[in-house]
């Protein structure tokens, strides 16, 4: 088809996508189920054939952000599944992400203990994640009301992502008090606004939230706050290395922190089941066969 080798042919797309609907199945048979994970919406889906049952669990965690319950939930999966007895699972597709790798198993609950002693009254916060951890997010909302500190978000892409749960799921909006710094967000938002001026009044009742990506420029406009940012804690939402190049990253990222005088702390919540859950999830699910799936032990999900 290519006229030369150079030619560049545009690839054609057949899939027709489209939006699933949270605990209907569809026309092909297909049950899509919400699950919790640290980037949102996350689904496990059902497949209802003529000579099996396929339960794909996606990647996801037992437990989730209490938070996050009244607007994003209404129930697990393994709940779903307990409280309908009818489906019967032949074959389970699951995930192992965490199989074999060494990592803290940190639940929402822990994590909400840990966060609510670093953000202390009278420190200025930082705080860096991804921005479709929404789950995450709503923590930091929860405790932030409690403590009575402001939430700033100086992440374009975050932004984004809220202003577009917001148009669709209104009562989200209302759990959020947040504003946007303006010197971060340029385009149009539906949530309040506030400038570097505003925040340096009084920037010990601010707690700063960026994403990964963003959180050394962001320091260096805070630069102006380099007194009360001595040893204010920044807490890193972000998983354990699994690369030699996400371990560069952090290692850079500790390197600016340190530079200001800063405390990371790194307490993210996985967002897949940890090993010693997985007992409990075969228990409840009960299938027949198992195909496992992301893991480099995918021999330790069939023992």
């Amino acid at each position: 088809m290519s006229p030369s080798w150079t030619a560049f042919i545009p690839p054609k797309f057949f899939v027709n996508m489209q939006e699933v609907t949270k605990y209907r199945e569809d026309e092909n048979n297909v049950l899509s189920i919400p699950v919790s994970h640290s980037a949102y919406p996350a689904y496990a889906f059902i497949f209802f054939g003529s000579d099996e049952t396929i339960l794909y669990t996606g990647d996801f965690r037992v437990s989730n952000v209490k938070a996050a319950n009244k607007v994003l939930y209404r129930q697990t999966l393994l709940n779903y599944l307990e409280e309908n007895t009818d489906i019967k699972i032949d074959k389970l597709i699951i995930e192992g992400t965490n199989i074999g790798r060494p990592q803290i198993p940190i639940k929402p609950d822990e994590a909400q203990r840990i966060i609510n002693r670093l953000l202390v009254k009278g420190k200025l916060a930082l705080i860096a994640m991804h921005e479709l951890d929404i789950e995450s997010l709503l923590l930091i909302a929860s405790i932030a009301s409690v403590k009575r500190k402001n939430l700033a978000l100086a992440s374009p892409r975050l932004a984004r992502v809220l202003d577009t749960l917001f148009s669709i799921m209104p009562k989200l909006k209302r759990m959020f008090e947040e504003m946007v710094l303006v010197e971060e967000i340029k385009e149009n938002t539906t949530l309040n606004k506030i400038s570097m001026n505003e925040i340096t009044k009084s920037p010990n009742s601010y707690c700063i939230i960026t994403d990964i990506a963003r959180l050394d420029e962001i320091l260096r406009k805070f630069e102006p706050l380099s007194n009360h940012m001595i040893m204010a804690p920044v807490i890193l939402m972000i998983s354990e290395p699994a690369s030699e190049e996400a371990m560069f990253e952090t290692e850079r990222l500790l390197k600016w922190l340190s530079l200001y005088g800063l405390q990371p702390y790194n307490i993210r919540i996985s967002g897949h089941y940890h090993p010693y859950e997985l007992k409990t999830i075969i228990q409840k699910i009960n299938p027949r066969e198992i195909i496992p799936i992301h893991t480099l032990f995918p021999e330790f999900l069939h023992a």
